[in-house]
Order: C-alpha cells, then sequence, then structure tokens
C-alpha cells in the first residue's frame, strides 16, 4: 500500500529542475443568443443592445413556398445596423417543394459577409410520407449551398431528429 501511495505521489508533484509547462487556463466564452420571429412582435433591437446585448441573433426569414415573416426585413436590416451577427432560417413544410421553398428563402435573404450560416428549421412532417420530406429537405439544402457558398445548419428537436433525419444529414451542422 505504501508503494502505491509513494508512486501517486511522486506521478503527482512536479519533477525538480525540470522547467514545468502548463498550458495557459482558457476560459470557456459564453455567447448569448436568440430565435426570434413575428411571434416576438415588434422588437427595439437597440433597447436589447443597450440593456442585454445579444452576440447573435438567428431571425426568421420564410416558411414554406411563398411565406415571409412579416417581421424579417425590420429584424433584419436593425440587426445589421447595429453589428449584431445574424443569420436567417427557413421554416420548412414537408408537404412543399424543396425548390420551390429554397427559391423562397434566397430570394427573401440578401445575406451579407459575416452573416451566419443559414438554417433550415425543420420539425414535423406535416403528415407527408417521412421518405419524401427528407427528398425535398435534401433539395432545400443542396440549392441554398449552392447558391450562397456555404453549407446550411440544420434545427431540429431531438425526438423528430431520432425518429426521421439521424442518419440522412450527417454532412450538415446540426
Amino acid at each position: 500500500m505504501l508503494r502505491y501511495l509513494g508512486s501517486l505521489l511522486l506521478l503527482l508533484s512536479p519533477f525538480t529542475g525540470v522547467e514545468k509547462r502548463v498550458a495557459p487556463h482558457h476560459v470557456p466564452m459564453e455567447l448569448r443568443g436568440v430565435d426570434v420571429s413575428h411571434y416576438q412582435l415588434d422588437i427595439e433591437w437597440d433597447m436589447v443592445a443597450a440593456l442585454n446585448p445579444v452576440d447573435f441573433a438567428f431571425v426568421k426569414a420564410t416558411e414554406g413556398h411563398d411565406y415571409v415573416d412579416s417581421l424579417f426585413c425590420h429584424n433584419w436590416e436593425s440587426l445589421g445596423a447595429l453589428g449584431i451577427r445574424r443569420g436567417a432560417y427557413h421554416f420548412f413544410r414537408a408537404y412543399g417543394c424543396g425548390e420551390e421553398q429554397a427559391e423562397n428563402f434566397l430570394a427573401s435573404v440578401e445575406m451579407r459577409p459575416g452573416d451566419l450560416a443559414p438554417v433550415l428549421d425543420i420539425e414535423r412532417t406535416d403528415g407527408i410520407d417521412p421518405k419524401i420530406m427528407l427528398e425535398e429537405a435534401h433539395v432545400w439544402l443542396r440549392q441554398v449551398e449552392e447558391v450562397l457558398k456555404i453549407k446550411p445548419i440544420i434545427y431540429t428537436n431531438q425526438h423528430f431528429y431520432d425518429r426521421y433525419l439521424a442518419g440522412h444529414f450527417d454532412n450538415y451542422p446540426l
């Protein structure tokens, strides 16, 4: 037992005459972000920035093949003017064509250098065969990536991911 304790103490004690190199202590950076849409109503971003600063915001831009969030332009422009990192997301409707949904998103969002990668929010099948939903989501992702030259992020919940998405989108950030 004493031999074991002695060996343990020797391993834990610093070596004599040898400079001990310690990696600098890194404190993990905490980033604060929000996800907003018209449901949050008219946000006074200058007030948010002054009272409760955020590092980034994701803003709902579009849904399905023809819906544009009524407050997208206000939120998008306000965030840009304040220099808050911003990203846009599309709420995917499984009953809609992926190409038309991508066109809706791309026509509605003007990306600038420094903007965050676009996001595909996919959380429901809308009663559509999951195989068709997956095919159309792939179409959206490929088309948006091709046009914007950046790989979109997929946003979902754990249950939906486990049931429908696992193994189908491994090349995309989640």
